[in-house]
């Protein structure tokens, strides 16, 4: 989730939904106090970057039984068509995420996108940019028919995470961002070793007759 907000804070992601404006449009029918979101039409890429990054992320995670790298969640309204129309809290954004219990780091289930680029070590990237593609449905983006937009903004989350951390280049031609960044992931890092110090040093089974 910090992964998250910081990939949608960057000026890299603004310029990366500016530059993907094209694939920016409406799959789902919606109104709102007179005003009409219909399929087809096309966003405006700069409301699509204030609704993203104005969201708090409050959501509620549960482990489903699915494939590993496979995501779900409750569909909300389009935050698109409210945002600066309606009071933040009462927008109706779907309030919960469901990902796989199974074997996350298991070589045999690629986690996100194809094999080589599992093997390529990208599990934060991919796991953030996998959470944050069901968020997109939990405000209200879908991918049916001509329009995929959650698809095109996880590539742009994901392309940005990769960058901070791990990938001297993509394809050899896109700078790296680690050392843009450097003091943003190292402040996530101490937050979370110090905030979460108990949590992360428990094991991973709950059994209730012990704990």
């Amino acid at each position: 989730m910090a992964l998250i907000r910081l990939a949608v804070n960057t000026e890299e992601f603004v310029n990366g939904v500016n530059a993907k404006k094209n694939e920016l449009g409406s799959s789902v029918n919606d109104s709102y106090d007179g005003h009409v979101l219909k399929i087809g039409d096309k966003y405006d890429a700069q409301k699509v970057i204030d609704c993203v990054r104005s969201l708090k992320y409050d959501f509620v995670y549960r482990k489903m039984n699915t494939a590993a790298g496979a995501g779900t969640g409750e569909m909300g309204k389009s935050r698109y068509l409210r945002y600066g129309l309606q009071p933040e809290s009462q927008i109706p954004t779907g309030g919960w995420v469901g990902f796989s219990s199974g074997k996350w780091g298991s070589l045999d289930d690629p986690l996100y996108g194809d094999y080589y680029t599992y093997m390529k070590s990208q599990e934060y990237a991919n796991v953030a940019a996998l959470m944050f593609h069901e968020h997109m449905h939990n405000i209200g983006f879908h991918h049916v028919g001509q329009y995929a937009v959650p698809y095109t903004l996880d590539g742009v989350v994901r392309d940005i995470l990769n960058r901070i951390l791990w990938k001297d280049a993509i394809n050899g031609t896109t700078p790296n961002l680690k050392n843009k960044y450097k003091k943003q992931i190292d402040e996530l890092i101490a937050y979370y070793l110090t905030e979460y110090k108990d949590l992360l040093n428990e094991d991973t089974i709950f059994d209730p007759n012990i704990k």
